[in-house]
């Protein structure tokens, strides 16, 4: 049986290594030793601030959830 396709991509937590800015508001910044997010883009890693992904995480939340409703009412 083939495996099922995964809706999100390479993304993972991690500590930030350096002093850095947030990708999505470079105003934001990311000091050494706080939780990030970090997302792959191609080749690259992208780093988001906690309010940032915060916010990216509720936004695919509302995404799976309208997704869902979609699937039950055409079932």
């Amino acid at each position: 049986m083939p495996r099922h396709k995964q809706l999100v991509g390479s993304a993972r937590v991690v500590l930030a290594s350096r002093q850095r800015k947030c990708y999505h508001a470079p105003k934001h910044s990311i000091a050494k030793g706080d939780i990030c997010l970090e997302v792959r883009d191609g080749m690259n890693w992208k780093g988001y601030c906690r309010a940032c992904a915060e916010e990216m995480l509720q936004i695919a939340d509302t995404k799976i959830s309208e997704l869902r409703q979609q699937l039950s009412r055409l079932a």
